[in-house]
């Protein structure tokens, strides 16, 4: 495989010392038909307005809300992906255009098209030093929106708004709201120039939501030696507070909500001598070139830009007696002699302006209760900021100590952590940022494997290799300040791009040999500032599984294949075999489900306005089986009303509807009926979901066989269980993947071997009692503990990750109960 060469060469320029913008990005509109159409607004903030004085009301308002909001999704991932898809096609020939004089240039470009808002997030204007980080800062809007919805009062009121990544790129969209330049009331929409805080009624609803944040109320102003321009917020300066046309109170510009971590003085980058080794080195940004030409003990050196994020710098080639340098000459597709340095940035520029988008974590200021700028780190937070620098590194140096805290939790508790997918959980729920995952790793002893490499190294490779394929995707996309960009795509021609990366990073040839021993350098330029330490490893590819690097691609990207190929040895890919690009999207959390779930705990909550179907049911459960006792009846209908008013919100052939449908049949069976009809039910609509991740679907088998069993049925128990033995030998092939021999298959062999013992089937019982001896070899009881949480545990974990019930406890306490 030929990879083409990304480089070209430039000549070196002092970056500019800590470069000040403002991220103002106002929804204002213009004289249009487009800018004046507040349809989608209108219809969501009239039920966010209603009140809700029973809990019928809350969940009537909740529905119409989650509704409005589910239209608002589905046209703003339309348009989205047109928007996407537009950047690869010439201005003339484009749908929808960006708008022109909209202020602001840290949101990226502008469009606008029914009634939705949306900014593409673009690095045209050298903010942040590529589109990596101009996305992570426009990701920050939604995290600031998920914060504030639970906590504010109804009394402020936000655009619907979501997050779409798709072809490498993000944007945000959200409903357009009638506000103007005019109308603000709160912040600033000029860089500071004017500081708005004059209405009172807004400043009190805006400083309730900063002390349940711990954001600390400080002086702004652009100009601190004029008095006459200090002003107090709670929120950063360039967040907008306006009262708009409707007279309803909004809040837009968001995602600087929460605090810098630090301002970062210096940067990593690696030496890669003739012999492929690799020194981390720490370069002070003041006087780069200078600072370079000393680590390369030069008078001048040559650039070349290879990627999105990295630079190469080497001496020219003016000694035929320097060694080629492989890795280098590898990367930049040409000779390259003797050491090179390669350092994180883009442009001839380190990273800057880490203030928009390196923060500290909303979960980490509420644990320390010590209120803090927004601003801290920027000039408008330059009044006092010796006060406001001091509280940011105290709760840093608190951060640090909790990440080697947490670091001792996952050794001594590696049994409770699932994989690298759900690492992150873990680390936010702590408030530890994922950068700090380099950190950890570092922490943990090598006589830790599991916990070490598969489980943080692998979230480390994982987040490297997604940030390249994303860069990949983007480089077909031609972009008016990005030479890298010069080329206009057809989608075929992209399509084949995307297939070509995925053969390099799962291929077994030398180009993807040589692209796996780059990998440490991306990992010591990723997380080198935050604490990772390279300890010489090299052959991480070994971390991850044919298998599981596969799916792990198409999740984090949205590019899916043949589901066929997923399941097959190492082979190389064609584009006939890249099924589709996925839309993936990033939404508010509209909270239905607890709603639900009160409504449904008992006769006590049960709303009047659902007596009808409650006698319905009664009715029906009485006729097929008249000598259930009150509780009983009791359970079925809290039950089936939680079906019914699932399925009203979320659609019958949702993963929450279908889990539903199980915890009827479960309740069925426990009081003695016959499960059998909503089964089939549940069979019926999982044929009919898209997608459904692997982990649910055998849960859900689980369940059901588990409902067989209870209502004495083990004939389709066991008919439930074989499949889910076929589906798991099929979802973990041990020809495949290294961690395939699951304990869940030993416990599946184990329960099969005691039903058909149970029904005199001897023989059969025999096999499985033969497969459960030679898993078993596999398995020391230590090793059980650890290499459960690779399959099992991840049932456990989805109740957390998607908010539905399965019930999946009973499988880790059989799984306890197993005796080796």
């Amino acid at each position: 495989m030929t990879i083409p060469s990304m480089a070209y060469d430039e000549t070196f320029t002092e970056p500019s010392e800590y470069m000040e913008v403002d991220d103002t990005d106002p929804f204002y509109t213009e004289d249009s038909d487009e800018a004046n159409n507040y349809s989608l607004n209108d219809e969501f903030q009239t039920y966010y307005d209603q009140s809700t004085d029973t809990l019928w009301d809350r969940y009537q308002r909740a529905k119409m809300m989650y509704e409005i909001y589910e239209k608002f999704l589905v046209t703003a991932a339309e348009l989205g992906k047109k928007i996407i898809e537009e950047i690869f096609i010439d201005s003339e020939e484009k749908t929808i255009c960006s708008l022109k004089n909209i202020p602001g240039i840290a949101g990226g470009e502008k469009f606008r098209k029914q009634g939705i808002f949306f900014k593409l997030a673009t690095d045209n204007h050298k903010l942040y030093n590529g589109f990596h980080y101009a996305m992570k800062s426009s990701g920050h809007e939604i995290k600031a929106l998920n914060e504030i919805l639970p906590i504010c009062s109804k009394e402020i009121h936000f655009p619907m708004t979501s997050m779409i990544n798709y072809y490498g790129f993000r944007i945000i969209a959200a409903a357009n709201i009638p506000i103007s330049k005019e109308s603000i009331k709160y912040g600033s929409n000029d860089s500071g120039e004017t500081v708005h805080n004059s209405c009172e009624k807004l400043n009190k609803i805006i400083e309730d939501i900063a002390e349940k944040l711990y954001l600390k109320e400080h002086v702004v102003s652009y100009n601190v030696s004029s008095d006459e321009n200090l002003k107090k917020l709670y929120f950063p300066v360039d967040a907008e507070g306006h009262l708009g046309e409707d007279e309803r109170y909004y809040l837009v510009d968001l995602q600087r909500l929460f605090p810098a971590e630090k301002k970062f003085s210096r940067s990593h980058a690696v030496m890669i001598d003739v012999d492929r080794n690799y020194h981390p080195i720490s370069i002070l940004r003041k006087g780069l070139e200078k600072n370079i030409c000393n680590v390369l003990g030069c008078n001048s050196y040559t650039i070349k830009i290879c990627t999105e994020r990295m630079l190469i710098m080497y001496l020219p080639d003016e000694n035929d007696e320097i060694d080629r340098n492989d890795i280098a000459s590898w990367i930049i597709k040409e000779d390259i002699y003797g050491k090179v340095l390669v350092i994180h940035g883009e442009e001839k520029r380190t990273p800057a302006n880490e203030y928009l988008y390196y923060m500290l974590r909303p979960e980490w200021l509420k644990r320390n209760h010590l209120p803090v700028s927004s601003d801290v780190y920027t000039k408008f937070g330059q009044y006092n900021s010796d006060i406001h620098e001091k509280d940011v590194e105290k709760l840093r140096e608190g951060l640090i100590n909790e990440v080697h805290a947490f670091t001792e939790w996952l050794v001594e508790n590696s049994g409770e952590v699932v994989s690298a997918l759900h690492l992150p959980i873990l680390m936010h729920e702590r408030g530890i940022n994922l950068r700090f995952l380099g950190l950890i790793y570092t922490l943990i002893d090598e006589k830790y494997e599991r916990i070490k490499y598969n489980v943080v190294g692998f979230a480390m490779l994982a987040r490297v290799i997604k940030s390249h394929l994303q860069a990949k995707l983007r480089m077909h996309a031609p972009h008016k300040t990005q030479k890298l960009y010069s080329k206009y795509q057809s989608h075929d021609e992209v399509r084949s791009s995307i297939v070509e990366f995925f053969n390099l990073v799962l291929g077994q040839g030398e180009d993807s040999i040589n692209y796996w021993k780059t990998i440490p350098i991306h990992l010591i330029l990723k997380y080198g500032q935050f604490g990772f330490e390279y300890d010489g490893k090299e052959d991480f590819r070994s971390i991850l599984g044919y298998h599981t690097l596969f799916e792990l691609m198409q999740q984090y990207t949205g590019v899916i294949f043949n589901s066929d190929k997923c399941l097959n040895k190492p082979i190389t890919l064609t584009t006939n075999d890249l099924e589709h690009i996925d839309v993936k999207q990033k939404r508010w959390n509209v909270k239905v489900l607890p709603i639900i779930k009160e409504m449904c705990e008992g006769p006590n909550t049960w709303p009047s306005e659902l007596d009808p179907l409650i006698a319905k049911y009664k009715n029906q459960i009485i006729a097929i089986e008249p000598d259930l006792n009150q509780t009983q009846i009791t359970n079925i209908i809290s039950r089936k009303i939680h079906y019914y008013l699932v399925k009203g919100v979320f659609g019958k052939i949702s993963p929450k509807s279908i889990a539903s449908l199980a915890q009827i049949a479960e309740c069925f069976a426990q009081s003695g009926l016959d499960p059998s009809v909503y089964i089939r039910k549940i069979f019926v609509l999982l044929a009919q979901v898209r997608k459904i991740p692997g982990e649910v679907f055998l849960s859900i088998m689980w369940i059901i066989g588990n409902i067989w069993e209870s209502s004495v049925n083990i004939i389709p128990a066991i008919g439930l269980y074989e499949q889910v033995l076929i589906e798991l030998e099929t979802l973990f092939d041990s020809s495949v993947d290294e961690y395939s021999a699951s304990p869940f298959e030993l416990m599946l062999h184990n329960r099969l071997h005691l039903l058909k013992s149970e029904l005199g089937m001897v023989e059969q019982a025999e096999e499985h009692k033969s497969k459960w001896d030679a898993l078993k070899n596999v398995f020391s009881k230590q090793d059980l503990d650890q290499r459960v949480n690779n399959h099992i545990k991840n049932f456990l974990h989805f109740e957390r990750l998607s908010g539905i019930n399965l019930d999946c406890g009973n499988i880790l306490s059989e799984l306890e109960n197993l005796e080796l």
